[in-house]
């Protein structure tokens, strides 16, 4: 699973995290997970837990092409 942050190019302009999954993204944003990425890694392993199961579930599907990528942590602390 590879980890991003994206915003998507129409509907909300939020930064949200997902996971890359062959031509699709796996949007995390409506699940209990956190809505950033710092967050999400503090979570550890119970944050890759609910992860893995978004993406075997196959749900909060965006395609590739309607999403830009971003950094994946958009101000890392020093």
């Amino acid at each position: 699973m590879k980890l991003i942050s994206f915003k998507e190019i129409k509907g909300s302009k939020d930064i949200k995290i997902g996971a890359h999954c062959g031509d699709y993204i796996v949007d995390f944003s409506p699940s209990s997970l956190p809505k950033d990425m710092i967050s999400f890694i503090e979570l550890g392993d119970k944050a890759l837990s609910i992860a893995n199961d978004l993406v075997a579930s196959q749900q909060n599907l965006i395609p590739l092409e309607d999403i830009v990528l971003k950094a994946p942590i958009a101000q890392p602390g020093k």
